[in-house]
């Protein structure tokens, strides 16, 4: 069950991208070095997808480096979606997941989002400001893989925190956003309510 905004009914619109759309993404990734992942680089709307990965009792964090907003700050495997090459959540959040850890997760097993949130005010590009679109999933582990995770350019110091801990770490400004907790949070709590997908690994 989707929880965090209420959609009302419409008729549904594909994002179908063209010669604006190109010459605006061109424009974010020469200036930026940002991918294609905006619905508008006019108004500056972004999608993403977001994953909690839990496993005894624990959630698996990261902290944020790279040429990226909040470096240092705590935070969980994500990013936006690749709109011109028409990826779904699940295939954005896998492609995600394999860049920042290197690990290959079969899209199939994530499931559906537990919550769905809309973030205002992002961060400032070209003086405009950033809005999001983000789902955010959380999957059990069957087993350790920390063992099995690279850093990378975004992503390292990878390790296992109880939710007191990840409570610790907001109370001390140290977690990416107000989100990111909330993402924490929510997933723990989820996981009380219902069983959570099992993560699966591909070779």
């Amino acid at each position: 069950m989707l929880r965090g905004i209420k959609f009302n009914s419409m008729r549904p619109r594909r994002i179908e991208p063209g010669w604006r759309y190109t010459l605006g993404q061109w424009v974010l990734r020469l200036l930026f070095g940002r991918r294609w992942h905006h619905i508008s680089p006019w108004a500056m709307a972004g999608v993403g997808a977001g994953l909690v990965v839990i496993w005894n009792g624990k959630a698996l964090i990261h902290q944020r480096r790279g040429p990226i907003e909040r470096v240092g700050t705590w935070g969980f495997n994500g990013g936006y979606l690749e709109l011109t090459q028409h990826e779904t959540f699940t295939q954005g959040l896998a492609r995600e997941v394999f860049e920042e850890t290197g690990l290959r997760i079969d899209p199939a097993s994530l499931g559906t989002p537990y919550w769905v949130a809309i973030l205002y005010n992002q961060s400032k590009i070209m003086m405009a400001n950033h809005t999001g679109v983000a789902c955010w999933f959380a999957v059990k582990a069957s087993k350790n893989i920390l063992p099995l995770v690279r850093e990378s350019d975004e992503a390292h110091n990878f390790k296992w925190a109880t939710l007191a801990e990840i409570e610790t770490l907001h109370q001390q400004g140290q977690l990416a956003s107000m989100e990111t907790y909330q993402a924490f949070t929510g997933a723990f709590a989820h996981a009380k309510t219902a069983p959570l997908p099992t993560l699966r690994l591909l070779a």
